[in-house]
């Protein structure tokens, strides 16, 4: 059985790492850098309202998409399930999980994501913020929800059948 969550707006980009040995990759990040790539051209104010978010919100956003890059490594990406900070996060408690909870947690756990697509929990990530609400247009694309299409659907199914 797959659980599916939500990320979280509150981060800790101070988290302990060391807690962790096996870390993993996300499986989209070509199209995570097609979406950086169409956030790096919008203004901190444009970004903030795109996003509805405050003006502080969006600059430290706009700043973080100028420093998103691949590849991503122990230095400058932090484990999704330790870096997300939300109420459902906060009870997850992962903080003080043992190397084998978080491989059952690996295996079970999953979390939607506007910006990568779907996560694991030890999957490497860089901090930001995307709803996957966010009517940003990418290509063809007038939407997150566009963008990502089946994709995710389909990767957490097959998944779940394996």
């Amino acid at each position: 059985m797959l659980v599916v969550i939500s990320p979280a707006k509150k981060l800790n980009e101070n988290c302990d790492k060391k807690t962790v040995s096996n870390f993993t990759i996300p499986p989209f990040l070509e199209d995570s850098k097609k979406i950086v790539n169409s956030l790096r051209k919008y203004s901190s104010d444009k970004l903030s309202k795109l996003m509805n978010i405050s003006e502080k919100i969006s600059l430290l956003n706009y700043e973080r998409y100028i420093k998103w890059s691949l590849p991503f490594n122990k230095k400058n990406a932090h484990p999704a399930l330790l870096l997300f900070q939300g109420d459902v996060y906060k009870s997850i408690s992962a903080e003080d999980f043992k190397e084998e909870d978080f491989l059952f947690a690996q295996n079970s756990l999953r979390i939607l994501s506007g910006l990568y697509g779907i996560l694991k929990p030890l999957d490497l990530i860089q901090p930001y913020r995307l709803e996957m609400g966010t009517q940003i247009k990418i290509g063809k694309h007038n939407d997150l929800y566009d963008f990502w299409g089946d994709e995710i659907t389909q990767a957490i199914n097959k998944e779940k059948n394996s």
